[in-house]
């Protein structure tokens, strides 16, 4: 189920005259890659291991720290 490219053009461009943002993200480099896949791997092993979860509320904590939303650091 595919639609047209003027449909598409159509529902970006009432997208945008709604109040809509389009955001344009950079590539996430080798470093950004390995650091989502750690966090991945301590998602799933949460319920059950400790140092999982200590992991994830220090990356929590360092995230609330910073100024800017990952969003916004993510954005070219």
């Amino acid at each position: 189920m595919s639609i047209s490219r003027d449909k598409m053009n159509d529902a970006i461009q009432k997208f945008l005259e709604e109040g809509g943002e389009v955001t344009r993200l950079r590539y996430a480099d080798k470093k950004m890659q390995d650091k989502s896949h750690r966090k991945a791997f301590h998602l799933s092993r949460q319920s059950d291991n400790a140092r999982s979860r200590e992991y994830l509320e220090r990356e929590e904590k360092k995230e609330s720290q910073l100024i800017f939303s990952k969003d916004e650091r993510m954005r070219e």
